[in-house]
């Protein structure tokens, strides 16, 4: 039976909006030809993610001078520290691909919140936590969950926000999150002397509380329809950063372990840590207008902080004198701040805004596995040579091996992009002369 005209049109209509409804499943999927603002709320957003990593971050940027003592007067071994850091860093790497598809159905506000109070659960339990297993129960896996869906929120709303302005929405990010260093191993020695492991641990997840607070500010962006139907169809083919995070995070845990083996105090350990934190905040700040008057890959910008950051690493590990052993940090600040700018952004340059949850998912997984698999060695390494100095130089020739195999990909990369110029430019030239010979013809 053939329906009336009118009920045609009522069915289509229908059929239409039950198609809208399904297209629009998917809360981050807003369309090719979504056009991110660039601005407006999103520096807001922008500052509530910096003030989450300086208030939810004390605890792991802190942990050598906070639970250094604890693990000695507890026995905790070297290979089981860096077993409870190194989960901790896979787990919360793991939770961005488990967390993923996830954001098909809740918005990154929702998600950014319930990271938030999972953060502050983390926290403050870690106040019970007497054993390796305890440990690794509550700091790893709980804090480290926790860490992983709000870290996965703040991308995403980051990546919905802006595009063109990234570098400079970024330099907001890392500029606010390094203030906590630069005050914190301060503020750490100063609650342990007056409160203890226990009181301290309690205002620290006071602070990480604040975060449920940030994650509101995560406003899911309402979806504007934009004459630039111009979309991202490059694939994720840039190399990932797993060994420089896994030889970043675990130096920076262990530096108070490091210059404490090299007989540094408490006050003077604090004090080095607080000094690498100055040109670090200067350089996550003027990188972006610099960087912008110089139109190179943001690899090449990464690859020229990692080898930076990798001789000025091989030098602390030497034991130098004091005057240079604060000159390696304030080096080592710099170039921190230049990779802290283009370790989030390179993702999100190649690709679409609807496909990154996966993207960086699979990122964070090998991620993962990799500090899973190697985080343990460091701890035997140390046990097995008395001393971090060979950890360290097994760290630092891991980065030798990443930074070849970048310098290779880049080489490579510039070749392959040569020729491909070379081959349209002939290819034009070529086109060019057969329609000339026509015109001569005709």
């Amino acid at each position: 039976m053939v329906l009336p005209i009118n009920d045609q049109i009522k069915s289509i209509k229908s059929s239409n909006e039950k198609s809208n409804i399904t297209k629009r499943k998917n809360k981050i999927d807003y369309g090719d030809d979504f056009k991110p603002p660039d601005g407006g709320w999103g520096w807001c957003v922008c500052v509530a993610s910096g003030l989450t990593n300086m208030c939810t971050m004390p605890i792991v940027q802190q942990f050598g001078l906070l639970f250094r003592d604890f693990f000695q007067e507890n026995n905790i071994k070297n290979s089981e520290i860096t077993t409870i850091t190194n989960t901790y860093h896979a787990m919360a790497a793991l939770t961005e691909f488990l967390i993923a598809p996830f954001f098909r159905w809740f918005s990154y506000r929702q998600i950014a919140i319930a990271g938030a109070l999972l953060i502050t659960l983390g926290t403050y339990l870690t106040n019970h936590a007497t054993t390796f297993l305890t440990f690794l129960l509550i700091y790893s896996i709980i804090f480290g969950f926790g860490r992983g869906i709000n870290t996965a929120a703040k991308h995403i709303a980051f990546s919905v926000y802006f595009k063109k302005n990234r570098k400079r929405g970024n330099s907001i990010i890392v500029v606010i999150s390094a203030i906590g260093p630069l005050f914190m191993p301060y503020l750490v020695l100063f609650l342990l002397d007056n409160f203890g492991l226990s009181g301290t641990i309690i205002i620290l997840a006071i602070f990480a509380m604040s975060s449920i607070a940030f994650s509101w500010i995560y406003k899911p962006i309402k979806i504007q329809s934009q004459d630039d139907k111009s979309t991202t169809n490059n694939s994720n083919n840039n190399n990932n950063n797993n060994t420089t995070q896994f030889v970043e995070s675990n130096f920076n845990i262990l530096t108070p372990f490091i210059l404490s083996d090299f007989g540094y105090s408490y006050s003077t350990i604090a004090l080095i840590m607080s000094i690498s934190r100055i040109p670090d905040i200067l350089s996550r700040f003027l990188s972006p207008f610099i960087v912008e008057r110089i139109n190179w890959d943001n690899r090449v910008y990464f690859l020229i902080s990692l080898g930076a950051m990798t001789s000025a690493e091989i030098l602390i590990s030497q034991n130098p004198s004091y005057e240079l052993m604060f000159a390696c940090f304030i080096w080592l600040g710099i170039f921190r701040g230049l990779r802290m700018i283009f370790n989030s952004i390179i993702i999100p340059d190649y690709v679409p805004l609807k496909q990154l949850p996966g993207a960086c998912g699979l990122h964070k997984i090998i991620s993962g596995m990799f500090m899973l698999a190697c985080g343990p060695v460091i701890g035997m390494i140390r046990d097995a040579s008395n001393n971090y100095s060979t950890a360290v130089l097994f760290l630092n020739c891991l980065s030798i091996i990443t930074f070849i195999a970048w310098t290779i990909d880049l080489i490579l990369l510039y070749k392959t992009n040569k020729n491909e110029k070379q081959n349209s430019k002939e290819q034009q030239e070529q086109e060019e002369a057969e329609c000339d010979s026509a015109q001569n013809v005709i």
